[in-house]
């Protein structure tokens, strides 16, 4: 294993939570991960039980990381040349190299079995067993597992559509054309969802619960437009973020919508209630939309307030309690985490991360594998500052 000395000078940019680990980049173009490692998920070479402390990926030679994504049991990440690379688990063939071997250290993503690297990469989104990447020229690739339509793939007759893949795939819509001129991506743990350049919304994958937003719980092939009730136009959308089975979307007036399952108030509508279509979560002035990988999800007002909804069994709401909120509720004022200018927030499995203008990162909820990345494995209702392999915190 590496360990990389980290200055007091170097700050964290963005952070990723996935199921059992998290990563963050830092401003020098470097990731670091933490938490559970059975499949090399952390990308420092290793395979072990887990890391409480962040430890440094190995990126590839001359290259900085400029996006990171992370979710059940692998990682992925942008380089500074537009290429997309990933680590960990590869059953399903969600590291994109061609293969399905496990992988301790970032694999390059490829598209044929002539090894044609996936290029011009502008970010890239994970899911359950599932991998996909928005190109610059707006199309969307994805690879992994394909068995409830993750990748995208339309096809006659049915069984001809692959039931996984190892390379990179088009992501197409129902009429069987290439989903195009899109602007934004999120997979969740079983679908994806994407906004265009005209701001509307199209998701695809499993839909057992609604999650796709298209009014029905019947699988589709391709990606589908997003709806509201009475299959009114869903439009305005800006970001997006795909969670266990269900999705939210910021809107151009600040608000936030959500759909697909509502067992835990996923939906944040004051009900449990599982929406076919996009339902208001009553939330205004809503600047930033975290990014979800579980079952509850995050959001930061233009005023700096942080308010999460959703399931809450290990405290990753921020509220300080452990009980589901069907309604946003504010992270709690008296946690030192909130004294810095959040630039991101990101919700996992049962563990809440945030990044702010200080670099630092702070974490919160389940801690079973070192996901709060604080050197314990005690839960914790508070935030927690990450530190990394040198017991150095992130942040200036």
């Amino acid at each position: 294993r590496i360990y990389k000395c980290l200055s007091d000078t170097t700050t964290a940019k963005t952070t990723a939570v996935g199921t059992d680990h998290s990563c963050t980049l830092t401003n020098d173009g470097n990731a670091w991960c933490w938490g559970r490692n059975r499949f090399g998920q952390l990308g420092d070479n290793s395979v072990s039980a887990k890391s409480t402390r962040a430890s440094y990926v190995n990126k590839p030679s001359l290259l900085s990381f400029t996006s990171i994504a992370t979710s059940n049991s692998h990682t992925c990440a942008r380089t500074s040349d537009g290429s997309a690379w990933c680590w960990g688990d590869n059953s399903s063939g969600q590291l994109g190299d061609g293969s399905t071997t496990n992988s301790t250290g970032a694999v390059q993503v490829t598209t044929d079995s002539s090894n044609t690297l996936l290029t011009n990469v502008s970010t890239v989104s994970v899911g359950n067993n599932a991998s996909c990447a928005l190109k610059s020229g707006g199309t969307v690739w994805c690879w992994g597992e394909n068995s409830e339509g993750q990748l995208g793939q339309w096809a006659l007759p049915s069984d001809a559509i692959p039931e996984s893949s190892s390379f990179a795939l088009q992501v197409k819509k129902a009429d069987n054309t290439p989903l195009s001129t899109v602007t934004a991506i999120s997979v969740g743990t079983d679908h994806a969802c994407a906004v265009l350049s005209d701001k509307s919304a199209w998701c695809w994958g499993d839909n057992s619960d609604g999650a796709t937003g298209a009014g029905t719980a019947v699988a589709s092939k391709g990606a589908v437009r997003v709806t509201k009730a009475a299959n009114a136009v869903f439009t305005n959308v800006v970001a997006i973020s795909a969670g266990t089975a269900h999705t939210c979307a910021l809107l151009g007036d600040k608000t936030v919508w959500c759909w697909g399952l509502n067992t835990y108030g996923q939906l944040g509508n004051g009900a449990t209630i599982t929406s076919l279509v996009a339902v208001s979560t009553g939330l205004t002035n809503i600047a930033i939309l975290g990014q979800s990988t579980g079952n509850h999800t995050c959001a930061v007002s233009a005023a700096n307030i942080l308010s999460c909804w959703g399931a809450n069994t290990f405290g990753q709401l921020g509220d300080g309690t452990v009980a589901a909120k069907t309604r946003a509720v504010v992270l709690k004022t008296t946690y030192a985490a909130t004294t810095g200018t959040i630039t991101s927030v990101s919700s996992g499995g049962k563990q809440t991360c945030l990044t702010n203008t200080m670099g630092e990162v702070w974490c919160w909820g389940r801690n079973s594998y070192g996901q709060l990345g604080n050197n314990t494995v005690t839960n914790s209702l508070a935030p927690v500052k990450v530190r990394n392999t040198s017991d150095v915190m992130f942040g200036n």
